[in-house]
């Protein structure tokens, strides 16, 4: 049986880069860490006091991370973000952290749909707007700063993928209507970034 991640190339840098730039190495890391809230299609929330969420998690949340002495870090605001593929930025909108940042990757297809991916919680470098090509392992966001927003939700990068129709309009499409969109079918990151991690309460 075919996999919807079956089209989809493993990203080679994105964990890579993401360790490198930001200079993780330094505080000897290990593996990212991540509890059940911050996982795909997870229907509780991992900050605050928890509780449901409206709709189950659309992607993934990368927070912390644990040193080969197996002491909890957090990755620090201000985190510069590789891209995961080439591709075209095609929107930016505002969240509720920082901004969005949607990727389109015109040479990973599946039938009459385009891989997305889609970057949560960034402020966007100067150069990346839309229309602008981006290639594999450019930075193109830092991580935003949750504390200066006021809200209760430790800083974090979120990253979605998803298949999503030509015939279907990016510039309509919001995170309060992603999840029910008609042949939008959104995918677990995990499998694609092949991160190392474990999974925590």
């Amino acid at each position: 049986m075919t996999s919807v991640h079956d089209s989809i190339p493993m990203a080679r840098s994105f964990h890579r880069l993401l360790v490198s730039t930001n200079d993780l190495e330094r505080k000897a890391f290990k593996e990212w860490s991540f509890r059940p809230g911050m996982l795909f299609s997870a229907k509780d929330r991992w900050w605050g006091d928890g509780g449901a969420r409206t709709t189950p998690h659309e992607g993934l949340d990368i927070a912390f991370f644990k040193t080969a002495t197996s002491d909890m870090c957090r990755l620090p605001e201000g985190a510069k973000v590789p891209a995961i593929f080439d591709g075209e930025v095609v929107k930016i909108c505002r969240d509720f952290l920082g901004k969005s940042i949607f990727v389109k990757h015109k040479t990973i297809g599946m039938g009459t749909s385009h891989l997305v991916t889609i970057y949560g919680h960034t402020e966007p470098r100067c150069a990346v707007e839309p229309a602008a090509q981006i290639a594999e392992g450019d930075i193109i966001a830092t991580v935003a700063a949750a504390a200066a927003k006021g809200v209760p939700v430790p800083s974090h990068l979120h990253i979605s993928l998803a298949w999503i129709p030509d015939s279907l309009s990016l510039q309509r499409l919001g995170w309060e209507d992603i999840g029910n969109q008609k042949g939008l079918v959104l995918l677990d990151p995990l499998p694609v970034l092949d991160l190392p991690h474990s999974v925590t309460d």
